[in-house]
Parts: structure tokens; C-alpha cells; sequence
């Protein structure tokens, strides 16, 4: 028989313990990486300011307004809770939690997408947002598997304290969405530039993770 607990969870493949020693030397370089993430985003923000009030027009952010909000409040309801109960958690996610947790927030991301998809025309309709209101909503919509997929990755990289890749992906994704999205106003598509612009973010971070 063996001496190990039946009660205690399988630890999942590749986890290391985390010493004390280890977690002063993670923390103090994930403020580091934080802060150079901050003031990236922030030089980036200023940045696609200044371009995009020349490429767009303010009716352009209020139809995107509109749509982010829809896609926000997706995300909101995807996220169950359950990759924070995880990172919290005192033993190492097993491999069962750790599918169970992803799982749970696809399956919750399809019934939403595709309850945010057979209501688009009627938010088209209903906010003004003009023939391609609908097919706005749709493609940000279906964005939200961008966030869906990355949860688990996120969560794992949280709980073992690897900031600077967090804030190093972060950083790229600014990039990425900065240029596609001046580049896509440049072109004049509207407010879908904002939208292409996220979508570029979203897949970017997705294959950096």
C-alpha cells in the first residue's frame, strides 16, 4: 500500500514547489514586468490616439462602443470563477479540474455566442448601428473564444507566479492591436478597424499562450 494520502489530489504533470526564496525573486521581477507592461500600454494608447482621430470619425466609437459592451458583458457571464478558484487554491490543480474548468467555460462561451448571435439584428436594429451592425456584433461575438481559450493558460502562468510572461504577451497584444487597427483605419473600414483591431489581439495572445 502506499504511504501517499488517498485523499490527497494528483498533482499536476510538470509542477514544481514553489520556496519562499523563489516567490521573493518571481514577485519583485513580475513589478518590474507589470510596470514596463504599464507604461508600454500606455506609450501604445497615446500612440493609437493621435492616428485613429485622424483615420475615424466619433460615430465610429459609438457603434463600436456599443458593440464592446455587448461583447464585455459575454465575457463577464462566461467567466464562472473558476480558473480563480484554482489559481487560489492550495494544492495543484489536477488535470481533472484543470478539463473540467476549461470545459465549463467553452461550453458556457458557445451558449453565449450563440445567444448574442441570434440577437445581433435585433441590437442592429435597436441601437442603429447601421446595415453592418449585425455582422459587428457576430465578429465580436465570436471573439470571445479568443478569451475562452486563453483562461486556462492565464490561470496556470497566475498560479505559478510567471508575470513577466503574462505582461510580456500583454505587451505584444498592445502591439499587434495598435498596428492592425491603424492600418485597418488607414483603409477606412470604420469602426471596423477597432473591431479587426481586437480580434488580431485576441488570436495573437492566443498563440503566444
Amino acid at each position: 500500500m502506499s504511504s501517499r494520502s488517498s485523499s490527497a489530489p494528483d498533482v499536476a504533470d510538470g509542477a514544481q514547489p514553489v520556496g519562499t526564496s523563489d516567490v521573493k525573486v518571481r514577485a519583485q521581477r513580475s513589478i518590474v514586468a507589470l510596470g514596463l507592461r504599464t507604461l508600454g500600454s500606455l506609450g501604445l494608447r497615446m500612440v493609437s490616439s493621435l492616428a485613429l482621430s485622424h483615420l475615424l470619425f466619433p460615430s465610429d466609437y459609438g457603434a463600436f462602443a456599443i458593440v464592446a459592451f455587448t461583447a464585455a458583458m459575454g465575457a463577464y457571464l462566461g467567466d464562472l470563477g473558476l480558473s480563480a478558484s484554482l489559481v487560489r487554491q492550495e494544492h495543484e490543480p489536477t488535470e481533472d479540474e484543470i478539463s473540467t474548468a476549461f470545459w465549463s467555460h467553452q461550453a458556457f462561451t458557445v451558449a453565449i455566442v450563440a445567444a448574442l448571435l441570434g440577437l445581433a439584428p435585433l441590437l442592429a436594429r435597436s441601437y442603429e448601428l447601421g446595415p453592418s451592425g449585425a455582422a459587428m456584433v457576430g465578429a465580436v461575438a465570436l471573439g470571445l473564444f479568443f478569451h475562452s481559450l486563453r483562461v486556462i493558460p492565464i490561470m496556470m502562468l497566475e498560479r505559478h507566479l510567471h508575470f513577466p510572461a503574462i505582461a510580456r504577451v500583454e505587451l505584444v497584444e498592445n502591439v499587434a492591436q495598435t498596428a492592425s487597427t491603424i492600418a485597418l483605419a488607414a483603409m477606412g473600414v470604420g469602426a471596423w478597424a477597432l473591431i479587426g483591431g481586437g480580434l488580431v489581439r485576441g488570436a495573437v495572445g492566443l498563440v503566444m499562450l
